[in-house]
């Protein structure tokens, strides 16, 4: 049984009337109305979990009609085992509740949906309570919690059906088709002291930018005038007071903190951000890439006219100059870059490697020599002696 609710099968049988309880209880306020003494002190009693106590096809409430708790001459019986009677059970407008309920509420038996407000008159809750206490049943009531909302909006309908007027002001189709629903019978459904009206500003049923979720609690005091933190919500709420209007945030001491899950930027009384704990840090910035060496200097052509070594670098060496006969020096090898880190995953590249030829052709220079040689001999030949 929901402790909170009148009639938690919403068949028009009060919770206690369905128990077989007298109202007479101290705890009980006779005066608010939500309490039906039992007419036969408890001898006959139905469920108050179950709309349909003997599965006959007829509510409760539709059977006892006078919701008395008693079985009278001219009703038929809703206790276990008695179904078979169901069946002379008249409902003109296939609504849910019979005739004879709708005579004893004031609603129409002819009209499936007497107020209009999108929900048919059986799928009202609490159909034969007043809930806001302003004179009219719920089952005639378009908004029977007072919040603001109509209750088919709060209940996910969309005005569709035939029976609900569609001249009628009293239904506004759910913006949301029914994904998120708010009580018919709670005026502040989340309990966190914003009424659901106030909190959906456009009374669409859906929670829009810039809007509170009537379906959370944490966000009610949002915008609302303060002094101090405790005014904005529990000390985990996520809401703090900056010295004049709740906001969303949190203290790192002396002040609200975060929810379950989050954690707070904030680590002394200044007003920080509630983050998700799995929230990591940035990562650091990689190292530069390490400097190329400097090329060596290629080595000096020998006697033999063979090049210096080349020097290791980023930088290949100059090949060594041959001496005159001699063999062209050998070309410098280029020196291995150094191996920076960098963050670009190219890696980085080696020094070229480079040749030089000789200045001369020991072949020519020999041939060159050879002739001056035979020139100078046959001249001292032909001298006077």
């Amino acid at each position: 049984i929901n402790l909170l609710d009148v009639d938690s099968d919403n068949d028009g049988l009060f919770d206690g009337t369905e128990m077989g309880k007298s109202c007479d209880d101290e705890a009980t306020d006779a005066t608010v109305g939500h309490c039906i003494a039992d007419g036969d002190a408890g001898e006959t009693t139905t469920s108050p979990l179950l709309w349909d106590t003997d599965g006959g096809g007829e509510g409760d409430g539709s059977e006892d009609f006078n919701l008395n708790g008693a079985v009278d001459s001219d009703e038929t019986n809703p206790t276990t085992g008695n179904g078979a009677d169901d069946g002379t059970v008249v409902d003109s407008d296939g609504d849910g509740l019979s005739d004879g309920l709708e005579a004893f509420l004031e609603s129409d038996p002819n009209d499936a949906d007497s107020d209009d407000d999108g929900l048919l008159d059986g799928q009202e809750f609490n159909p034969s309570a007043d809930t806001d206490g302003d004179g009219d049943r719920n089952v005639n009531d378009p908004d029977s919690d007072g919040d603001g909302l109509f209750d088919g909006t709060e209940a996910g309908k969309d005005c569709s059906d035939d029976a609900t007027d569609p001249e009628a002001t009293t239904c506004v189709a759910d913006g949301d088709q029914g994904a998120t629903t708010t009580s018919p019978l709670l005026s502040d459904t989340d309990g966190g002291g914003v009424s659901d009206g106030i909190e959906d500003t456009n009374k669409d049923g859906v929670v829009d930018p810039g809007e509170r979720d009537p379906n959370d609690p944490v966000d009610d005091m949002l915008g609302e005038p303060c002094e101090n933190d405790a005014e904005c919500g529990g000390p985990t709420s996520g809401i703090v007071c900056d010295g004049t209007n709740c906001v969303p945030g949190c203290r790192g001491e002396n002040g609200n903190a975060c929810p379950d899950g989050e954690v707070c930027t904030s680590v002394d009384e200044t007003i920080g951000e509630c983050i998700p704990e799995s929230d990591g840090g940035t990562g650091g910035t990689g190292g530069a890439g390490g400097a190329g060496g400097t090329g060596g200097v290629g080595g000096a052509g020998g006697t033999s006219g063979t090049g210096g070594t080349a020097g290791t670098g980023a930088t290949g060496g100059m090949g060594g100059t041959g001496a005159m006969g001699g063999t062209g020096g050998a070309s410098g090898t280029g020196g291995g870059a150094d191996a920076g880190t960098d963050e670009e995953g190219v890696l980085e590249g080696g020094g070229c490697s480079c040749t030089v030829p000789g200045s001369g052709s020991a072949p020519l220079g020999l041939g060159l020599m050879t002739v001056l040689a035979g020139l100078l001999g046959l001249r001292s030949r032909r001298r006077p002696q």
